[in-house]
């Protein structure tokens, strides 16, 4: 069985082959996905920039799209890697292997969204992240989940004017999530 990030980014064929991820808007495939590609809006400096620095990340041409480069699904996180995560008893637990996970689909879909600058331009950055903050949701409403540790809860969070401890609940931040309780 395969854990969700395959039916966020395609259906899995066979051991190699993967539908529907998008390698942006050369991808003739991409139809309708809206996860296909997202316009890159950068001036065009940071154009150049982007291009020289990290090529192959973005399209060519005066309107640029993200780009993929997606690895065998083998490499996606498994079943076991989550449940790992969501079993932490700690803090530190959790958040270590929730943060590999999370550095692991960037890596695996590669192209702009495993280039910092630009990851957030492409649309799969937006359903990763939600996914992400979803494991972080569960694990807090199990059993098992516990606060950061007291130092960090009234760091900022810089660039915005909040602490940590004023975003650690979802529904002060406007959005909830289907209830679903980890035993």
């Amino acid at each position: 069985m395969r854990f969700q990030w395959s039916a966020v980014f395609g259906a899995v064929l066979d051991d190699s082959e993967v539908l529907d991820l998008g390698r942006g808007q050369a991808d003739p495939g991409a139809g309708d996905n809206p996860l296909a590609a997202g316009p890159v809006t950068l001036d065009e400096a940071d154009l150049a920039a982007v291009r020289e620095n990290l090529p192959g990340a973005i399209t060519d041409g005066p309107n640029p799209v993200t780009v993929r480069d997606p690895d065998v699904p083998d490499e996606l996180p498994r079943t076991q890697t989550v449940a790992r995560a969501l079993n932490s008893t700690t803090f530190s637990g959790f958040s270590t292997v929730l943060e590999s996970i999370h550095n692991g689909v960037h890596g695996w879909v590669g192209g702009a969204m495993s280039a910092v600058p630009i990851a957030a331009y492409d649309p799969v950055f937006w359903a990763h992240h939600s996914t992400i903050d979803r494991r972080w949701y569960l694990w807090q409403i199990s059993p098992r989940g516990v606060n950061p540790p007291a130092g960090l809860l009234d760091q900022a969070l810089a660039p915005w004017p909040v602490t940590v401890r004023q975003v650690l609940g979802i529904s002060t931040l406007g959005y909830e999530y289907a209830a679903q309780v980890i035993g």
